[in-house]
């Protein structure tokens, strides 16, 4: 048995259980905890629904989904844009997920409509002739982003459906196609890889973007259908400087504090998350501050 335990990496150990998948990998930041890891600390420190569970620096939110599946209130403080916004949005399950279905079918049969009229195959085999010029990154967009971390024809497509998610702004769905879409760019429809930092792995020619969007929309809404058989409370995700906890929480009482705080190592945080910020507007310079426009 201790052999067997000697051959788990740190990297496995990081990694959520399968059954721990759930409303975690609608987005998960590459240094996050594993989830298993916040509830044995929830249940060694006996904390129970009368409680306030805090994580100042409380990125794509770990702690946050745990305590609300185990129906402990809880707060968390994020000052990265993106970051913030997929820890908000993963702890909101108050939205009708088949409207949020019918909703994602359209624009994944509106976007496949537009690309092939423009010579673009997002099927098995890939044989695009474009008959266009090719969509792409404002020169100021390239300057934020990684050299070669999304190849051209897998960006084409991605602002294109962007394009049709775009019209769907003014309602409340919006958010969980824009979670969806940062998740696909990152983790499969771009270059990049992590060892944890973010770097440029093999370039891909062409890959699925209007199928991989749309599958990572199905497994959020079969979460949030999930979430309709359990007993839970609301988590609160705020975008604020945790230096200043004292004026956000004003006066809160706190309970636990479950964190994993940045490191003082120079470490740019924000380079994780790059790509996905850039092409989806939640930065637009290097000075990465201010309110997110999808927040």
């Amino acid at each position: 048995m201790q052999l067997i335990e000697d051959k788990v990496t740190n990297s496995n150990k990081n990694k959520p259980d399968k059954t721990d998948r759930a409303f975690h990998d609608w987005y998960r930041f590459v240094l996050s905890y594993p989830p298993q890891l916040v509830r044995k600390y929830i249940n060694e420190f006996g904390l129970t629904s009368e409680d306030i569970l805090l994580d100042p620096f409380c990125g794509t939110g770990t702690t946050l989904i745990e305590a609300q599946l185990q129906n402990i209130p809880s707060v968390g403080i994020e000052a990265n844009n993106f970051v913030h916004f997929s820890s908000k949005v993963k702890t909101n399950w108050a939205i009708d997920s088949d409207v949020l279905m019918e909703l994602s079918k359209l624009i994944n049969e509106n976007t496949l409509i537009t690309l092939k009229k423009q010579g673009i195959s997002d099927d098995s085999g890939f044989n695009s002739n474009p008959n266009i010029e090719l969509l792409t990154l404002t020169n100021k967009q390239k300057k934020l982003v990684l050299k070669n971390s999304i190849s051209p024809l897998p960006l084409h497509k991605s602002l294109v459906l962007l394009d049709e998610i775009d019209n769907y702004k003014q309602t409340e769905f919006y958010k969980y196609f824009i979670l969806a879409l940062g998740n696909s760019l990152v983790y499969q429809i771009s270059n990049l890889r992590f060892g944890p930092e973010a770097g440029v792995g093999k370039i891909k020619t062409d890959t699925f973007v209007v199928q991989t969007w749309f599958a990572q929309m199905k497994k959020i809404c079969s979460d949030i259908e999930l979430s309709k058989k359990i007993s839970f409370t609301k988590s609160e995700s705020i975008f604020f400087d945790s230096r200043n906890l004292k004026e956000v929480l004003n006066g809160t009482k706190i309970s636990a504090v479950i964190t994993s705080p940045p490191y003082p190592n120079e470490k740019d945080y924000t380079r994780t998350t790059r790509l996905e910020s850039v092409l989806l507007g939640f930065i637009s310079n290097k000075r990465i501050s201010g309110n997110s426009k999808n927040s």
